[in-house]
């Protein structure tokens, strides 16, 4: 896990950004939903290649919010900072712990935090009854 970023918009420099929030179920379908909303509202303002690491980085946490959640909502937060640094939040009713766990190649399973960490220029969750994971990546 990656850590070093306030998600907090007045005090990281994403007050002035471009926002983004939306909520969606926690159903199969959720992450192409998300996708979806993103390349409609940012795609014309992102680098193709900010736009594809930041679609990467939504499948897997919403996916894993999906799967591991305890059902109910999903809401998304994302702020496009003046400089093209993105600042994001995936939350979910679930209360487990959040960290990579061992992959298995065979049925394709466990790689997604991983994928978030390799993408994301810093990363990290908290719980207070919910769960939530911070992601960052760099300006362009």
């Amino acid at each position: 896990m990656k850590s070093g970023f306030s998600f907090d918009r007045h005090k990281s420099g994403y007050s002035e950004g471009v926002p983004l929030e939306f909520q969606l179920a926690a159903a199969p379908g959720s992450a192409q939903e998300a996708r979806d909303l993103v390349r409609k509202q940012l795609g014309d303002r992102l680098p193709s290649a900010t736009l594809f690491d930041l679609l990467t980085i939504l499948s897997e946490l919403v996916g894993n919010a999906i799967r591991h959640g305890a059902g109910g909502s999903i809401d998304v937060q994302l702020r496009v900072g003046q400089n093209g640094a993105i600042a994001g939040k995936v939350r979910n009713e679930g209360t487990g712990q959040v960290m990579p766990g061992p992959v298995d190649s065979r049925r394709g399973r466990g790689l997604g935090l991983h994928i978030v960490d390799a993408v994301a220029r810093a990363w990290h969750t908290h719980s207070d009854g919910a769960t939530t994971v911070c992601f960052e990546l760099s300006p362009p």
